[in-house]
């Protein structure tokens, strides 16, 4: 008996091995498990990054067609402001001057208003003498 007793001793040696192995296999299977799940919610974590990124994206090519309407106003006032400054410059200006050279003319003879006036003033004097000399060479006349 004794091999019996040896291949029984064997057989508990193995089963207890078997046991610790299948101990270890459980453990190993819930560490599996828990890393699935913790796989399983990074990867719904990289999902919600994903749609993030994908409403970010959607949101910078907005922003891009903005910019870009942007662009393209900012180089139509560019255009606009260099008609404007050329307008200015070759229309606006000159007559500005002319107008100026008019004012100055204008100034000028509204001094000379101011002589006419007192010219007038004097041929006033002088008619009223004028008239009144005729009366008295009238009555000069009328005497002799």
């Amino acid at each position: 008996m004794q091999n019996e007793e040896k291949i029984l001793s064997i057989l508990e040696n193995v089963q207890g091995q078997l046991q610790n192995m299948q101990g270890q296999m459980n453990s190993m299977e819930d560490r599996m498990d828990r890393i699935e799940a913790h796989m399983d919610r990074m990867e719904t974590r990289m999902d919600g990054m994903e749609a993030r990124m994908d409403r970010m994206e959607t949101r910078m090519d907005r922003m891009e067609t903005r910019m870009d309407g942007f662009e393209t106003r900012m180089d139509t006032m560019d255009e606009t402001l260099t008609r404007v400054a050329a307008t200015q410059e070759n229309v606006v200006l000159p007559r500005l001057q002319l107008l100026a050279e008019g004012q100055a003319g204008i100034v000028r003879n509204m001094a000379r208003q101011e002589d006419l006036t007192a010219v007038k003033e004097d041929v006033g004097i002088l008619k009223s003498a004028v008239r009144t000399h005729a009366a008295d060479i009238a009555e000069l006349k009328a005497v002799k």
